[in-house]
Order: C-alpha cells, then structure tokens, then sequence
C-alpha cells in the first residue's frame, strides 16, 4: 500500500482541539515523520505513533545574516516579521508598540510581511508611527533594527528569530516554538 509520510511544522499544543484530534489520526497512521525541532518531536511522540520520528530544522543560509553590517537607526526601531496573520499575533505588536512608546516616545516600528489581516492593522496602527514595507529582503532592515518582536502564538521553529540573533539583533519573543 501506500505509505503516509507527514511534515510537522506546527507548535501542536498550540492548536484548537480540532487540530489536535486530525494530528491524533493522522499521527498514528503515519510512516514516517519529520518535525522541524526537538520541541515538535517531543510533542508529537505524545500522539503514541510507532513511525520513526526525524528533526530537520528549516534551512537558514546563515552567512547572510552573520555578515551583517549593524548600523541601527538613530531613532528607537522595532522591527516585526511575518505573515499578518492570526497565528502570528500581529495586533499584539502594536500593543506593545504602544507600551513601549509611553517611555520611548521617538519609537517607530517596521512590520515586514502581508497577509489578510494587514488592511485591520493599517487601520488599527493609524496614529503611530508604523511603517508596512510589503515583503522584502530581511537583511537591510536588520541591519537597522535595534530589536525584533515576535508575537507570534504558535511557532514550529520561528525562522526570523534564528535570522535576527545570527545578524545579532536581540530579540524579544513569547515563549513558543
């Protein structure tokens, strides 16, 4: 018969109960698996599967972001990366945008994606000095960045957080993935 080889991108315990339940099925009738970290292989061992578990970590061509030349801003930058979607939290970076520019009131933010939700933010960001680039080359804007924010909920691996500490950009991050 055929075999069922399934990729596991996803933070699971992150999902609704529907996820949870197909990963369930679909877990247990697999024949192979690959996840893209330990994280992910430990949760999916959780489901009981019998097929044999391997981790290959996203690939991050690494010397891009090690060589780049930091030159932040001179005006406090925040720089967001991702889809603007709802797994990725993007509402929650202008809150804390606004946190932030309550104590640093010369802060301004780039948000570096697209998504359906980014007509809702350019609306909800009205006001405050945020700027939507559309997608583009990562690297010159973390050459100027002076921190990432990654608000996103459900992470399997969180690539652009790997990019911004090999350009040695800190980064601050909720506890997923």
């Amino acid at each position: 018969g055929a075999r069922l080889n399934v990729q596991v991108h996803a933070d699971l315990s992150a999902q609704n109960l529907f996820r949870k339940l197909c990963a369930w099925f679909v877990l247990r009738e697999a024949d192979s698996i690959r996840v893209v970290s330990e994280r992910v292989k430990k949760q999916v061992e959780v489901y009981a599967v019998t097929a044999s578990i391997t981790v290959l970590p996203i690939f991050i061509e690494q010397n891009q972001f090690r060589n780049v030349v930091r030159t932040p801003d001179p005006r406090p930058f925040i720089l967001w990366v991702g889809r603007f979607e709802k797994e990725k939290n993007p509402f929650e970076a202008l809150s804390v945008l606004k946190e932030v520019q309550e104590k640093v009131p010369s802060v301004k933010m780039v948000m570096l994606g697209t998504g359906s939700l980014e007509g809702a933010l350019r609306t909800r960001s009205r006001g405050l000095p945020v700027e939507f680039p559309g997608w583009s080359r990562v690297v010159p804007f973390l050459a100027r960045a002076h921190v990432v924010l990654s608000t996103s909920r459900a992470e399997s691996f969180g690539a652009s957080v790997v990019e911004a500490r090999l350009a040695g950009v800190p980064v601050v991050s909720l506890d997923v993935g």
